[in-house]
């Protein structure tokens, strides 16, 4: 009898599959280290890179903090346009009940907020406190004044267009004598807030000219600086992509940063102005305090810095990769 014997081999390695890297992969990874040696450069210079960003910082907070101040004045105007009154002087002929009717009709009114009735005699009284009234209407034997009605127009109507027609609507009923109005202030407040909102409009679009320039220019002073290094890239085969990608982060990085030294200068500003507008406020018994930046204005400033970075270092790159073709 024949003997068979048979050898098995098992082996308890599993075999290794080598994965390539996917190209999304490759390319996040060539951004990653575009990012962090763009930091690194930055870093390596620091009073230097300190200097361009308080520059870039100045140049951004300058509209900036122009439109948190705006902002802070529409909020005042606000309050003031709130305190706002038409006084509608009655005839003489009106008694109390038409008087009160009126008011009734006017409360019901889409376009008024709060409407006050004050009978001729509370009016008498109320000026017959303040000085030198009293001598004055001690002089008549009967009261001299009409019934008044005091109007809080609706915020829909804090522009002085639509004021002047309520008024119009106003002056028109058969009950009222006169509908007075102050328009020349509102007037004046509106204009200066238009006229501050173009200047910051301007101011915004001449400094953000100014930093994207500061940002070019300074990537091309990086450039001329590391122009045989661009030069040895060039030669192994490194694509124009590869070579404008480190410029492009250390472009955004330079506005990105600069709109937060913006935002600390905007802070020390209001820092510095709350006192004075706190004492202000107080004088005139109200408890207004100046509004900093905020979350969606802050996001604003540093998505502006770097868009503006960015374009300045991309006109920059491009410009040099024409002139080496």
């Amino acid at each position: 009898m024949k003997q068979y014997s048979s050898t098995q081999t098992t082996s308890n390695k599993v075999p290794s599959i080598n994965i390539p890297e996917t190209n999304l992969r490759i390319y996040g990874l060539s951004h990653w280290r575009a990012f962090i040696g763009s930091l690194r450069r930055l870093a390596a210079l620091p009073l230097e890179s300190l200097t361009i960003l308080a520059v870039i910082g100045i140049a951004l907070a300058l509209p900036a903090g122009l439109f948190v101040l705006l902002q802070n004045l529409q909020k005042v105007s606000l309050a003031w346009d709130q305190e706002t009154k038409i006084s509608l002087f009655l005839k003489t002929e009106v008694n109390e009940a038409q008087a009160l009717q009126l008011t009734q009709r006017l409360s019901q009114t889409n376009t008024i907020a709060a409407v006050n009735y004050v009978p001729p005699a509370e009016g008498l009284a109320k000026l017959s406190k303040q000085a030198g009234f009293t001598q004055a209407l001690g002089q008549f034997q009967d009261n001299p004044l009409p019934g008044l009605i005091e109007i809080i127009p609706n915020k829909s109507m804090q522009t002085p267009e639509a004021l002047g027609q309520l008024v119009s609507q106003l002056q028109k009923m058969p009950e009222v004598d006169v509908a007075q109005f102050d328009m020349a202030w509102v007037k004046r407040l509106h204009s200066l807030l238009k006229l501050s909102k173009k200047t910051a409009y301007a101011l915004a679009i001449f400094f953000a000219s100014a930093v994207f320039l500061i940002i070019g220019n300074t990537i091309h002073l990086a450039i001329q600086n590391q122009r045989r290094e661009i030069e040895v890239i060039k030669l192994v085969g490194g694509t124009y992509a590869f070579i404008r990608r480190p410029f492009l982060y250390r472009g955004m990085l330079y506005g990105f940063l600069g709109a937060i030294f913006a935002a600390l200068f905007i802070g020390i500003g209001l820092l510095w102005l709350s006192d004075t507008v706190n004492e202000l406020a107080a004088e005139y018994n109200s408890t207004y305090s100046l509004a900093g930046l905020g979350l969606g204005n802050l996001f604003l400033l540093l998505l502006s810095g770097a868009i503006l970075g960015l374009g300045g270092a991309w006109l920059a790159v491009n410009h040099y990769l024409k002139l080496a073709d």
